[in-house]
């Protein structure tokens, strides 16, 4: 008995001394603080996030030891993968179309010199060998793949980072964003003649509708008409915050049939014939959309007499 005593008593002395031995929380282990910490602050889950004006992606990266490795491997729908390839130096790390490119923060000089020119990274350094604070911005980085770019619906981007440390500690964390196409508006190809009487436009949000309104502009007495029986007595119909009146003057959805929609359809009719009568020349209508993601679309026509 005295024997096994005494062999508990050493033991836990050892563990008490050792830097080896974790101390038990709970029946959790003590995380180890030098392992490199990759933080999202505004997102603490790294959840995936919608591209949108606005987008907040700041990714902080810490070392106690300082860097050996820091990669970003890249993974974007085909048709942008040589976009990504343009801030690439080592050929063997370039994507292709079975293959995601790899960014080398720490052995790709062109690289390095191209996302701080971009306000990506922050520095002037070649390479983040050693480094043990930086900051990746991630929208700064999205934003310049896909500008002036034609994204399908639903594009996916994950920037898969992988930080080690110089004693070969590693810490992996995956930053994603989602393409959600901005709304279309389908208006009347040609003049709509008030005589007529007939005119319908639609509106697809792929990001549902959280906007909508519409703007007379023109004939002084037609618009006239039309600002009398709004909230805001303008030549703005607002669909959705003034929806009674949409509603009650000129037969538009009521906003819970609009605010949340994916589509949308606006039949003129009622409101060409209450200004018809009044109508003497050109009256312009604008449609504006806005999405929950801030996304936007404005597209005009024109009723004449």
């Amino acid at each position: 008995m005295k024997r096994v005593l005494s062999l508990a008593l050493v033991l836990s002395l050892v563990c008490g001394l050792s830097l080896s031995c974790k101390k038990d929380k709970g029946g959790q282990k003590e995380e180890d603080t030098t392992v490199p910490q990759i933080a999202w602050e505004s997102n603490s889950s790294f959840a995936e996030k919608e591209i949108a004006p606005g987008l907040e992606a700041e990714v902080s990266i810490a070392s106690v030891n300082g860097l050996s490795v820091l990669s970003i491997e890249v993974s974007v729908p085909v048709t942008l993968v040589s976009q990504v390839n343009n801030y690439i130096g080592i050929s063997s790390n370039k994507g292709t179309s079975s293959k995601n490119a790899v960014i080398d923060l720490v052995g790709d000089e062109v690289a390095v010199t191209a996302l701080n020119l971009m306000g990506v990274t922050r520095g002037g350094a070649a390479s983040y060998a050693g480094s043990k604070s930086l900051t990746i911005d991630f929208a700064a980085l999205v934003n310049a793949i896909i500008l002036n770019q034609v994204l399908d619906n639903a594009s996916k981007f994950s920037f898969n980072i992988t930080a080690t440390d110089t004693e070969g500690k590693t810490t992996k964390k995956s930053v994603k964003f989602n393409w959600t196409s901005a709304p279309e508006i389908t208006v009347p190809s040609s003049d709509v003649s008030a005589a007529a009487g007939k005119a319908s436009v639609t509106v697809n949000a792929n990001g549902l509708v959280e906007a909508l309104t519409v703007t007379l502009a023109g004939d002084v007495r037609a618009v006239a008409e039309i600002a009398d029986r709004t909230s805001s007595k303008s030549g703005v119909i607002d669909l959705i915050g003034d929806s009674a009146n949409a509603v009650k003057y000129f037969s538009f959805p009521a906003a819970s049939s609009i605010s949340g929609k994916k589509s949308v359809t606006l039949d003129f009719s009622a409101l060409i014939l209450l200004i018809e009568p009044k109508l003497s020349s050109s009256i312009t209508v604008t449609v504006f959309v806005s999405d929950q993601f801030g996304k936007t679309a404005t597209e005009s026509f024109r009723i004449i007499p």
